[in-house]
């Protein structure tokens, strides 16, 4: 293994358990295969709907490209098509898709991701009394995290919710999602109201649109982290690759456009 392949070991991987798909198949050797080429690399990140290799010809693949991967690890072949959806120097962010994630025993079934969004509320509702509250203007509130189950939300006002209420919310994503929410966890504290939330009822496409999301803020947030591991490692920072016409450039990788 190369001594990047070394230091991705040590990157933390959210959600990672004893006995999950992490722990199978990461640092197992992998060959990506297109057609009439095919190369040989590392498995060196595996979380949710997202699987990263570290191949020398990492270039020779294109955003959106169809290829087979077929990676021996202790566990097994595990043999499946999939896309790729990102690029970074050295390495491929290639989709997991549901049929090879079957397989495993993920013990987290929405990975999370840390982000820095806002929302605004605009209705409540409390599923005992059927009681309903429109709110006069909308209520600013913070997203500190998200996954495809929910989110963490801040307000700096007391609502005077308990768990199993019911909101209508707008979210800034970059574009507006509008959706419901319903909170499972409270937490108070001296200056702002906590708020653990799982969504409820979205549509498929809005489903989608936030999926896309959280899979770009994944990919992004990885590779932040791997790029400040890499800096430290090193004397001269990592040269990041210039932006591709038919990608968008995030923290120096270049992410497929079609997983918007």
């Amino acid at each position: 293994m190369n001594q990047q392949s070394r230091k991705v070991q040590k990157l933390s991987l959210y959600g990672s358990k004893e006995g999950n798909d992490v722990s199978v198949l990461v640092d197992a050797k992998v060959a990506v295969e297109k057609r009439s080429f095919v190369a040989t690399g590392i498995v060196t990140y595996v979380l949710g709907e997202i699987i990263e290799v570290e191949l020398p010809q990492f270039d020779e693949f294109g955003l959106g490209e169809q290829v087979k991967l077929m990676i021996y690890s202790r566990g097994g072949m595990f043999v499946f098509e999939s896309t790729v959806i990102a690029k970074h120097n050295g390495a491929l962010m290639i989709l997991n898709p549901p049929e090879n994630r079957r397989r495993f025993n993920d013990k987290r079934e929405h990975p999370r991701v840390e982000v820095a969004c806002t929302g605004t509320l605009h209705a409540m509702l409390n599923p005992s009394s059927r009681q309903e509250w429109l709110m006069p203007s909308p209520v600013e509130f913070t997203i500190d995290n998200m996954s495809m189950g929910g989110l963490g939300l801040m307000l700096t006002v007391d609502l005077g919710i308990s768990r199993t209420w019911q909101l209508d919310v707008q979210l800034d994503l970059g574009f507006v999602l509008p959706c419901g929410l319903e909170i499972i966890r409270i937490d108070r504290s001296a200056s702002s109201f906590y708020y653990g939330a799982s969504f409820r009822g979205m549509p498929q496409e809005q489903a989608s649109r936030l999926r896309a999301f959280i899979l770009k803020r994944q990919i992004e947030a990885h590779y932040e982290q791997k790029h400040r591991i890499v800096e430290i490692g090193s004397e001269e920072p990592e040269k990041l690759p210039e932006e591709a016409p038919n990608a968008i450039k995030g923290s120096g990788m270049h992410i497929l456009k079609a997983s918007e």
